[in-house]
């Protein structure tokens, strides 16, 4: 409640810089459409000096005068163009323009360029002025000039984008730290179930050793009291067990807490996996037939021989073993196979489960993550194995992948790199 108050607040504080800015750009273009005012202006009165002056201009609109779409009309309009494109390149304005010369209060016109708009809605963009001098005199008339800037709010924004430009990229940089801030705040939220999702796992799966534990010390002071030896001899290896499960489970949770701060050191040796791989698997092969199942091996590298830190490496197959058989059919079919990939030994566990989705695969490895839960997936764990199996892997010059479809099993490669 707290992070959405936080995040409610940054954004009204965000909305309300963003409603100010744009009222600062308002004013800013006002000021700005001022400014140029009076630079139109001084043009403007430039060019209506040189047009009243212009004595072959003159005889041009004299002859325009009742014929705007005749050849006079046409040529005046050229040389208005040309005169305006000097004045306006002389004072520096880089203004796209159009124009228009009208008569009388009715404004007849005598010369117009074709883009000229004379709608009242275009009067912002639209100055004006009498012509007098010379041109009135033989005219014997009142001729306004119309200079109308097609490219005002361009212009006017042009001018702005030392201010601007800043103004929105910290508004952009603001946006995006906001967006960071919100995942971060959804990260967090995740986090935070994630983390009371492996304590209460944890709980449940260091509980159960435990009250074996304490059911099993009873037995055996009863044993103890009664002198029965062959009895106490089974509780004790019995607690034995419980004991190294126990351990187990701490072991994977410090192990993996090593191996992501760096606080290990792997003691490489060289070795020769197959050999490992038997030992590992005859441990895990009772754990299958027990149920019904059934655990092959296969070696097929022809290179099989690897530095490695056996005591990791170990646990890293006995993660993807434990997967396969936690996770696999009701009754497990698991293949533990080995090939070559060029110079890395692949070794892959193959499960006959109901496979894992494509949106769940790129998030297996991650430390806690757990599938959500299915009526085919409601085994026990912490999340920890494979976050713990890529560490391994990668600490090896290794990686580990997956290849599963939903209903058709799964299988996990550990790629590590041969000698040899």
């Amino acid at each position: 409640m707290r992070n959405l108050i936080l995040t409610l607040v940054v954004v009204g504080a965000l909305s309300g810089l963003a409603v100010a800015q744009y009222h600062f750009l308002r004013v800013a273009i006002k000021l700005e459409k001022v400014r140029f005012d009076r630079e139109a202006r001084t043009a403007l009165q430039a060019i209506a000096g040189r047009l009243e002056q212009h004595r072959a201009l003159i005889r041009q609109l004299q002859a325009a005068r009742g014929r705007p779409d005749g050849a006079p009309a046409r040529a005046a309009a050229d040389s208005i163009t040309r005169l305006v494109d000097s004045v306006f390149l002389a004072q520096g304005l880089a203004v796209d323009f159009s124009f228009a010369i009208k008569e009388g209060l009715l404004l007849y016109p005598i010369v117009e360029d074709g883009r000229f708009k004379g709608q009242e809605e275009e009067r912002y963009r639209t100055y004006s002025r009498l012509l007098k001098g010379k041109l009135r005199e033989t005219c014997g008339c009142d001729l306004f000039l119309f200079l109308q800037v097609n490219n005002l709010l361009p212009l006017l924004m042009n001018r702005l984008y030392g201010l601007f430009l800043p103004s929105l990229a910290f508004l952009l940089l603001l946006l995006a730290a906001l967006l960071i801030l919100v995942r971060m705040l959804a990260q967090l939220k995740r986090l935070d179930e994630v983390k009371n999702d492996f304590i209460n796992n944890l709980a449940h799966e260091l509980k159960t050793p435990v009250f074996s534990i304490s059911l099993l010390l009873k037995l055996l002071w009863q044993s103890i009291g009664a002198g029965d030896r062959s009895r106490s001899e089974e509780y004790l290896s019995l607690l034995q067990g419980e004991n190294g499960q126990l351990k187990g489970h701490i072991d994977k949770v410090l192990e993996l807490a090593s191996l992501e701060t760096g606080r290990y050191a792997l003691q490489l040796r060289e070795h020769q996996l197959h050999p490992l791989l038997e030992q590992v698997i005859r441990q895990y092969r009772h754990k299958a037939e027990t149920r019904g199942g059934a655990l092959r091996f296969t070696p097929g590298a022809a290179l099989s021989r690897l530095l490695a830190d056996e005591h990791y490496l170990r646990s890293a197959i006995q993660n993807l073993l434990d997967n396969a058989l936690r996770y696999g059919g009701e009754v497990p079919d698991v293949a533990v196979t080995t090939r070559n990939e060029g110079r890395h030994v692949l070794i892959s566990v193959s499960d006959n489960g109901p496979g894992i989705a494509p949106q769940y695969q790129g998030l297996l490895f991650r430390k806690f993550y757990r599938i959500p839960e299915t009526n085919a997936r409601k085994a026990k764990g912490f999340g920890l194995g494979l976050g713990f199996t890529r560490q391994v892997a990668r600490a090896h010059g290794g990686t580990v992948r997956v290849d599963s479809k939903a209903g058709k099993g799964s299988t996990f490669t550990l790629v590590l790199p041969a000698i040899g």
